[in-house]
């Protein structure tokens, strides 16, 4: 997972990475916001599932406008385990 343009930095995947994640959930919105033909926006456009390639997506925080109209649900392993553990 990257930053949300807010308090995690710059959504950048290669240059901000924040942190790996036990699984997380990308939903591309209603339209091609950013208009690069492909669903998702920003850095979730480098999405390539199952390759195995591209798997970073914006930090779950990231707002949403001109640009961008994806949302992210993420959940890191210390997350995880809490949850496993109830």
């Amino acid at each position: 997972m990257t930053g949300d343009e807010q308090q995690a930095g710059a959504a950048d995947c290669s240059g901000n990475p924040i942190t790996n994640l036990a699984f997380f959930v990308a939903y591309a919105g209603t339209r091609d916001a950013d208009r690069n033909e492909k669903p998702f926006d920003g850095e979730n456009s480098s999405l390539r599932w199952p390759s195995g390639s591209g798997l970073c997506v914006s930090g779950p925080l990231t707002a949403q406008g001109e640009q961008y109209d994806d949302a992210v649900i993420a959940v890191g392993f210390a997350e995880l385990l809490g949850y496993l553990s109830q």
